[in-house]
């Protein structure tokens, strides 16, 4: 016992000598030390944003795949969403996961054939139209045998201008009308009464020849698609690589790759050895927001018996797949472990709150869906606690709160989804609002503390719901302070400093004045502005003032 209490003495005055390290950086950092080992070329740059090389690789597949594309296709694959925009977001997305395979493989097909048999199509259909609209008309409004609640006759005269507009636009743009199926023989067929015969015309034929070369055409259109999406991360992938090697640059995923495939490597043996003898152990923290590559490197080098790999996690917190974290990366490492442990003590919260948390949770065999996720019931630490009561006794320490359906008013099966935000707002504030004014009473306390603003927080998933929750509580006169990840400079605040420094800065213009003085933090009024108009004295003693703060 004396020897392991002198160990943890040493090893907690030793600490600070430890290596701290993202997963990248220790990467970095093995890339750079061993590089004779890794293989890596000494001297080599990293580049910490590739995503103007990634724009410049994405317009290149672009051009290269749509500049010669028929004016038909390309503006089927803009009316698919298939622009730069998007394209980068897709890469982004697959280029996060370093292990993702792409299914199904294909080549891209030549859709020229489907082209022309469309084209050649919407010509004949075209070359009809003319002589054939009155008639048609005549026809669809006419006919005993249609069923008029699917062919009504007040909107025949619609459907007719709607296929004039889609004659005139020409094959070439892609335009499609909705009703263009109200003209081919098997909608007549279907909308056709018992007993009588569906209006027979050139015309119709000639459209049902253009609906399935149409259908053939997005097929295939569908198909070329799917192809150049695959292609596009290929490409993207082997042009960045080429790039960066060119230059002699390295992303922060080529770190975890490079050491991967290092060590995967036969020559793979010096690296780990060289490592292994400088690190006796790793503990790597919030390990649920790591990926297979990372896991697989820590694996292979520090879980050998000789060494130690603790990962410290809870796949119940993961929260970054949108980066590549692998929950099934935990799950697998969860399994190989030899001995596992669990925080069962809470310290924060109250008693009451964590028996109806576990209640909850425990009330299912797989709250998390997978069973390698289960829920571990926590138990409250044993401490001095200041509870919170209201009129002298315990409210519920959980509560769910629903918005009443019958509020959405008349006609309507459910709450729009923006009232209903305002509806929870204000009832949140209401709530909030309830409780100061009875902490100023002494009705509502922590422990004899009476409970206060600075007591409450309220959680939202978005920036702009804690904007509506701010906005419901400042109507109440409740104070609060918002923490959000948005961007300062997008604030209202930020918004008003700028309007105030720009008339600062140029004390002479008035516009800018009149802008200032409107700002919350000058708090001038509509008609404050507009009396000023007429009060030369007033207005000049704003200017004088503008100019001294200048």
């Amino acid at each position: 016992v004396d020897a392991a209490v002198r160990a943890l003495k040493a090893a907690l005055l030793a600490f600070d000598q430890a290596a701290i390290h993202t997963i990248h950086g220790f990467c970095w950092k093995l890339l750079r030390e061993h590089a004779f080992e890794s293989g890596n070329p000494f001297e080599t740059d990293l580049m910490t944003d590739q995503e103007t090389l990634k724009k410049e690789i994405v317009a290149d597949f672009w051009r290269i795949h749509f500049y010669e594309a028929s004016p038909l296709f390309i503006h089927y694959a803009l009316q698919r969403g298939f622009q730069l925009s998007e394209l980068m977001a897709l890469v982004n997305t697959g280029l996060a996961h370093v292990d993702l395979r792409i299914t199904p493989r294909m080549e891209i097909p030549n859709t020229s054939e489907e082209e022309a048999a469309y084209q050649a199509a919407f010509e004949v259909a075209c070359d009809l139209w003319p002589t054939a609209r009155s008639e048609i008309e005549t026809l669809l409004t006419t006919s005993d045998g249609l069923h008029r609640g699917k062919y009504p006759p007040g909107k025949i005269p619609d459907w007719i201008r709607d296929m004039d507009g889609y004659v005139a636009a020409g094959w070439a743009r892609g335009r499609w009308v909705e009703r263009f199926v109200k003209f081919t023989e098997s909608e007549l067929a279907s909308a056709t009464k018992k007993g009588h015969t569906p209006p027979a015309h050139s015309y119709f034929e000639a459209c049902e020849h253009l609906k399935k070369c149409r259908d053939g055409l997005l097929k295939a259109y569908e198909t070329r698609l799917v192809a150049l999406k695959g292609r596009l991360f290929d490409y993207v992938r082997e042009e960045l690589n080429k790039r960066k090697t060119a230059k002699n640059t390295l992303s922060f995923d080529d770190l975890l790759l490079r050491v991967d495939r290092a060590l995967g490597t036969p020559k793979g043996g010096g690296l780990k050895r060289a490592i292994r003898s400088a690190f006796k152990a790793a503990l790597i923290d919030e390990f649920q927001d790591t990926d297979p590559v990372q896991y697989r490197i820590f694996n292979t080098l520090f879980a050998t018996g000789h060494h130690i790999l603790f990962l410290v996690g809870d796949a119940k917190q993961a929260i970054y797949g949108f980066r590549g974290a692998d929950i099934f990366a935990y799950t697998d490492a969860a399994r190989a472990v030899r001995s596992r442990y669990t925080l069962n003590e809470n310290w924060r919260s109250e008693p009451g709150l964590i028996d109806a948390t576990n209640a909850v949770f425990l009330s299912k065999s797989a709250p998390f869906l997978y069973d390698d996720i289960r829920f571990a019931p926590a138990t409250p630490a044993e401490k001095a606690r200041d509870a919170f009561t209201l009129d002298g006794g315990s409210p519920p320490p959980f509560q769910l709160w629903l918005c009443d359906p019958s509020l959405a008013g008349e006609g309507k099966k459910a709450i729009p989804k923006g009232e209903a935000r305002e509806m929870i707002a204000a009832s949140v504030a209401g709530a909030i609002a309830r409780l100061v004014a009875a902490g100023r009473e002494g009705r509502a306390l922590i422990g004899e503390t009476p409970v206060r603003e600075r007591d409450m927080a309220v959680l939202v998933r978005r920036n702009k719901d804690a904007e509506i929750i701010q906005a419901a509580l400042a109507a109440l006169n409740i104070n609060s302070v918002l923490n959000t990840s948005a961007n300062l400079f997008d604030s209202r605040e930020a918004l008003e400093m700028e309007r105030l420094m720009a008339a600062l800065a140029d004390p002479n213009d008035e516009a800018r004045i009149r802008t200032a003085l409107s700002t919350d933090m000058l708090g001038l009024s509509g008609e404050a502005l507009d009396r000023l108009k007429d009060t030369d004295d007033d207005w000049e003693e704003w200017l004088v003032k503008f100019r001294h703060y200048h």
